[in-house]
């Protein structure tokens, strides 16, 4: 974000944070692309604001981060890496869930380690995963993230492991091109407890593997909505086309507004014709409204991906 756009001075935001008056999301924006001097002022002053502030502050900035990619809050998000208050810390490391700096690999590894709370090292593990998801798209050399894939394994291999560390380890190391993972997720798939078996299905959908369709199918049928969510996800990452038709009878039937919701995101990510079809014939529905958005979201992915695979093809025809 421009600097232009926002010349309040930092120095009075930071009295505004300070106080106790009302938060006003807009300033935030102030917070991005700070220079040395300024982040110099807001580490001097960040610790006259309250830790319930701190996380307020922080998740405003994570979740902004999310929906808008010309923000940079990354140097803040790092400093908070190392706040007193536990809620700052996971809030921080949800705001560098896309983060690519390999600096920040040794800090991640600090924290998936040694934190004293469990959330905050799940969330550690959570932000490792992206590199090595990175790794697998051609970003890194496996030599860059190797200690990160072995650290997983670790906490995976060790059964006083926590579970949501658990859980995020499996998740975060699904990506990796390792001999393991694939043993990993049946073991997890196979486990009494809900949460593994979620992990597993969001692991199955990350690996993106045919081997997995069985399992998919099977669960996108099961009582359990968390389980349901995470089998619908897994089957958009998949993209088999002989899963649209389950999707399209979810989301016409399941009673599960979050399963809904993933289902339209599913058949956008498969985009189809027919996904596509069922999408647009969905959209005027009053019964929809509630998936009105999700659906358009869908609708404008399909569009997208369908018009640049145009492009593609016609330079192909023109090489």
């Amino acid at each position: 974000m421009s600097k232009t756009k926002n010349t309040r001075p930092l120095a009075a935001l930071l009295d505004d944070l300070a106080s106790d008056q009302p938060l006003a999301l807009a300033s935030l924006y102030r917070l991005s692309d700070l220079t040395q001097a300024e982040l110099d002022l807001f580490t001097q002053r960040w610790g006259q604001l309250s830790p319930e502030r701190r996380f307020t502050v922080v998740q405003h900035l994570a979740d902004i981060s999310e929906e808008n990619f010309q923000v940079d809050f990354a140097p803040i998000f790092t400093y908070c890496l190392q706040d007193a208050a536990a809620p700052v810390r996971q809030a921080a490391l949800e705001g560098l869930w896309d983060t690519d700096d390999t600096k920040l690999i040794t800090p991640l590894l600090d924290l998936f380690h040694h934190d004293p709370v469990v959330e905050v090292r799940a969330a550690a593990a959570a932000a490792l995963g992206h590199f090595v998801l990175l790794t697998e798209w051609g970003q890194f050399k496996p030599t860059t993230t190797a200690r990160i894939v072995t650290a997983l394994l670790a906490q995976l291999d060790n059964p006083h492991t926590a579970m949501p560390v658990r859980r995020a380890a499996l998740e975060a190391v699904s990506s990796a091109a390792h001999e393991r993972v694939p043993a990993l997720i049946a073991a997890a798939y196979e486990d009494d407890r809900e949460e593994m078996k979620a992990a597993a299905l969001y692991a199955m959908g990350s690996q993106a593997d045919p081997r997995w369709l069985k399992q998919i199918r099977l669960e996108l049928e099961n009582p359990s909505p968390l389980l349901r969510e995470e089998a619908v996800r897994a089957a958009g990452n998949l993209g088999g086309s002989d899963l649209v038709e389950p999707l399209i009878e979810i989301l016409h039937h399941d009673d599960d507004l979050s399963v809904q919701l993933a289902a339209v995101a599913a058949l956008g990510q498969i985009g189809s014709e027919q996904a596509r079809e069922a999408l647009a014939t969905l959209l005027p529905d009053a019964e929809a409204e509630p998936l009105r958005e999700a659906i358009e979201e869908a609708l404008e992915e399909v569009d997208m991906f369908a018009s640049l695979s145009l492009f593609d093809l016609g330079a192909d025809e023109e090489e």
